[in-house]
């Protein structure tokens, strides 16, 4: 970024096998020292390094003319606001909390928070959902901080102009919007929104954070109840759940309106959306615990939520347990079902990674040295990725499983997908591969809502639950294999 007096410039770098998550670093050059033509020696290393995260540098100049440039540093264990005086070197950690204010960089223009002459914005969960700072940086203002009054609890692209503060605001029963909050009115003014809810509220399942054990300590999900019991099973009965791996796997379960989970509980399913050891938003030492394991801790993870739940809570079915995940999340799933067998009766994966060698070996640029870190620096620990690929394992399964996979996935080959069918179906389990011509890593809405369907349809069936609209599936690239007449009576 540029200071607003085109002097100075502040940008981040990092190096491999890092990603910008793992160590990074802030350097600023002051221009008027510098030419065009020069190696720009005046570079100055402003924070960060091998095992410090940096994040979101930005600059601004104080009332007084001060250059001043704010970051995003997770030195103290949390992805902190620090602010960097470059007059005087000085940094200041300018609202210290053991609270992650920043997420993974893994796209640019992210903005996590937002600064100017007189205001600083910034935002932090507390019991899992979060909440907005205001804080004056005017010598004549007020240093603490004030929180927003709204009726999100989730925020992102945060952006300050003048009086104003924009930003997207989502929460657990209403869809993402764009929000102008008035900081001298206290107003806040929903400006559009992404979608208007089109079922009662009282049917939207609002989720709360759990804790469950695992080897290093706690972790945490997210989980959503069934709001109604009529589909399917008796209300006496524990329901069925689902437990879910998120993405990334440097990623987050978070709490916004999501109508795919409320899909599932308006028709008596438990969802369980779990942040595994190696999710972000519980600082760095949490973040830290899946390098070197992955494959493992979140596999470990998703099975103790699930038994956690379904045992100690007494929430959900212990026999009718199922697990879903895409992409990363569809790895933990495949991953699960092969290495812990038999704890979920079924699962589904969404393009999901079968052979992780053959993603280390075939990637792009930012992610060509992320697994070095999550399970071993390659080729040399290649016996440990094949160890780690459930496609190597595959007659270990004892689930029956539904694979969806885009034809031009460039991320994960088909015909992964296609061996993972091949060994459900000599197994004698219940399986079905649907193929879809122009997906790749990732499905549009239409194909989503036909994902969705089918995947009802065959959980319904494996689970022994009758289905909320029991229809047929039409599909044309679609194989199934052992598929049993399972459903309980209504």
């Amino acid at each position: 970024c540029l200071s607003p007096d085109g002097r100075f410039l502040a940008y981040v770098a990092w190096d491999f096998p890092n990603m910008p998550w793992d160590g990074a670093d802030i350097c600023l050059i002051d221009l008027n020292e510098s030419s065009m033509s020069s190696s720009y020696s005046s570079v100055r290393h402003v924070a960060g390094g091998k095992d410090e995260s940096v994040m979101q540098p930005t600059l601004v100049l104080a009332e007084d003319g001060q250059p001043y440039l704010h970051f995003i540093s997770d030195k103290s264990g949390y992805w902190n606001l620090y602010s960097y005086n470059i007059g005087t070197g000085e940094i200041v950690n300018v609202h210290q909390v053991d609270k992650d204010m920043g997420e993974p960089q893994w796209k640019f223009g992210a903005s996590v928070y937002a600064v100017d002459t007189t205001t600083m914005v910034f935002t932090y969960p507390e019991e899992g959902y979060n909440h907005l700072y205001t804080r004056s940086t005017s010598a004549k203002g007020d240093a603490s901080s004030s929180r927003v009054k709204s009726e999100f609890n989730f925020f992102s692209s945060i952006r300050l102009y003048g009086s104003h503060l924009l930003y997207l605001g989502s929460s657990p029963a209403s869809f993402p919007a764009i929000v102008d909050y008035n900081i001298n009115t206290n107003e806040e003014h929903v400006v559009y929104r992404s979608g208007e809810l089109k079922v009662d509220r009282a049917i939207i399942s609002v989720p709360r954070q759990i804790e469950f054990p695992t080897p290093e300590g706690p972790a945490y999900a997210w989980l959503y109840e069934p709001v109604s019991r009529k589909e399917g099973h008796p209300s006496k009965e524990l329901p069925p759940m689902i437990a879910h791996s998120h993405g990334g796997p440097t990623g987050a379960a978070t709490p916004g309106l999501d109508m795919a989970i409320q899909f599932w509980t308006s028709r008596g399913y438990s969802y369980l959306d779990v942040n595994y050891r190696g999710s972000t938003g519980h600082g760095r030492v949490f973040r830290n615990l899946l390098r070197g394991k992955w494959g493992v801790a979140d596999v470990e993870d998703i099975v103790s939520a699930s038994r956690h739940v379904a045992e100690v809570l007494h929430l959900a079915d212990p026999d009718r347990l199922a697990i879903q995940g895409e992409s990363a999340g569809g790895f933990s799933v495949l991953a699960a079902l092969t290495f812990s067998p038999g704890v979920f009766k079924v699962g589904a994966s969404y393009y999901g990674i079968g052979d992780v060698e053959a993603l280390a070996k075939d990637t792009h640029k930012f992610e060509s040295k992320y697994l070095d870190l999550l399970i071993g620096p390659y080729p040399e620990a290649t016996q440990l990725y094949k160890e780690r690929s459930p496609i190597h394992a595959v007659s270990s399964i004892r689930s029956s499983v539904v694979l969806f996979q885009g034809l031009e996935d460039a991320v994960v080959p088909p015909n992964q997908a296609r061996e993972m069918f091949e060994a459900v179906k000599a197994q004698g389990l219940q399986g079905a591969l649907l193929l879809f011509e122009g997906e790749g890593h990732g499905f549009t809405n239409e194909t989503d809502r036909k994902c969705l369907a089918y995947q009802e349809s065959f959980f319904a069936r494996v689970l022994r639950i009758k289905p909320h609209a029991p229809e047929k599936v039409e599909h044309d690239n679609m194989q199934e294999c052992n598929l049993k007449e399972g459903e309980r009576d209504a």
